[in-house]
């Protein structure tokens, strides 16, 4: 192989080509500010989106359905979006400790 790179220029070989991946950090750090609205969205994506909440998102649905027996299936999604973050934050404070999902 080295024979061969003596005679072969620009030439990728074990021995000469560069590191392809960089550990740690690349570029300079900034911290940045969410405004409330972009708060909220980012909330939300993450207690939609977690398969450990899973189970409160259809202890959630199943509690509006109680509610409103004969909501539609639009507007049952439409009011879990709308109230679900505040249902679950009031959920969790009222059945800590006592349900053994909570920690």
């Amino acid at each position: 192989m080295t024979f061969c790179s003596r005679f072969l220029h620009n030439v990728e070989t074990k021995s000469n080509r560069t590191e392809k991946y960089i550990d740690g950090y690349y570029g300079a750090s900034t911290n940045t500010s969410l405004t409330k609205l972009e708060h909220g969205q980012v909330h939300r994506y993450i207690i939609f989106n977690l398969d450990i909440i899973e189970i409160f998102r259809n202890l959630h649905i199943d509690d509006l359905k109680q509610r409103y027996p004969t909501i539609t299936s639009l507007h049952l999604q439409k009011l879990h979006l709308k109230e679900f973050a505040d249902w679950f934050e009031k959920y969790v404070q009222k059945n800590r400790g006592k349900d053994e999902n909570i920690s």
